[in-house]
């Protein structure tokens, strides 16, 4: 314990009653309007996993009562100790002074509560979160990568497209074919979850059941094998859409054997897209996927809600030899 910051402030795991002061602090200081700070039912979706255990750490004033910063984290499995989660909203007060580096302190405090395996990072803002996660906190940082499958058309609605690339299949690779799935129960006798859990982060089948299949506001797609499965979701803009692969879990091999799956879904899409880390370059380009440069001319936007056609790198933090997916953390989260 750290008594300067003691001192001034109680640090600790936000209580439930505190729910209402942590959506105020994110409407005024994080993003006024954010679905977090205006929608309870959600919040409570996210963060509130267990009954009346708020996933949100805070610093308050002991002196106003205020909360001087907070930090959200999702968890990757059920049980936290000893497995995976992810930060959250990671805010420090800017409208008057605070210790320095007070969101470090919380974020330490965080984890020496919790005392989980590994706490990871995705969607690092590349100018405040990301540089002091690497040169403070002494993690290792990347940027994910951004693959995606075109279909062959005149027009596109929500790509950019200058260079069209569209791979042709290799025949000599065997190809599958999934079967979508609508329940964890289904998943469970197609996929064997000892694949789950060799990945890191290890997830759990509480953890794609309460993210995936009963999330309250989005549509997943669960396509199976044996050895694997993936999770996608449709986008809609301007009487257009696209399919986002959003999680992928088991035998990356398998990947590189589904051409012919992307194939008969593609005419129903401008691309499929698939942001990544950790996963093999080959198995995505044997599938027909393309990487998008942070230089290409090709624009193969990642935000909807509102919808802006721009290239955007996404940012993490945490073991590289962990693999890295959009739906991670609280990347793929209406808005």
């Amino acid at each position: 314990m750290n008594n300067v910051y003691d001192e001034k402030y109680d640090i600790r795991r936000a209580r439930y009653e505190e729910i209402p002061e942590i959506m105020d602090f994110i409407d005024k200081y994080w993003r006024k309007g954010h679905i977090l700070s205006v929608n309870r039912e959600f919040f409570e979706y996210e963060f509130v996993i267990k009954d009346k255990e708020v996933n949100f750490f805070i610093a308050k004033n002991k002196e106003t009562g205020e909360i001087e910063s907070l930090e959200g984290f999702v968890q990757a499995s059920k049980e936290i100790e000893n497995n995976d989660i992810w930060g959250s909203i990671w805010k420090v007060r800017n409208d008057h002074p605070n210790i320095p580096f007070l969101g470090i302190e919380l974020s330490e405090r965080m984890s020496e509560t919790l005392k989980p395996r590994n706490c990871m990072g995705v969607g690092l803002n590349p100018r405040t979160a990301l540089p002091l996660s690497r040169d403070v906190l002494n993690n290792y940082c990347a940027k994910m990568h951004h693959f995606y499958k075109l279909s062959e058309r005149k027009e596109y609605k929500i790509a950019k497209i200058e260079d069209k690339i569209i791979l042709k299949k290799d025949k000599n690779i065997e190809q599958l074919k999934p079967i979508e799935v609508f329940s964890i129960k289904e998943l469970e006798k197609i996929f064997d979850f000892s694949w789950a859990e060799k990945q890191v982060p290890r997830k759990d089948k509480w953890y794609f059941e309460h993210r995936f299949f009963k999330h309250p506001i989005f549509k997943y797609r669960v396509f199976a094998l044996n050895d694997a499965f993936f999770i996608a979701r449709e986008q809609e803009y301007d009487n257009s859409k696209i399919l986002r692969i959003v999680d992928f879990i088991g035998n990356q091999e398998a990947f590189s054997k589904l051409f012919d799956f992307f194939e008969s879904l593609i005419n129903d899409f401008e691309y499929i897209d698939f942001y990544n880390l950790g996963f093999k370059e080959e198995y995505l380009q044997k599938a027909g996927f393309s990487e998008r440069l942070e230089n290409s001319k090709n624009i193969i936007p990642n935000y909807f809600a509102p919808f802006v056609q721009e290239n955007i790198e996404i940012y993490i933090a945490g073991p590289e030899d962990a693999l890295y997916f959009k739906a991670d953390s609280d990347q793929d989260r209406p808005n």
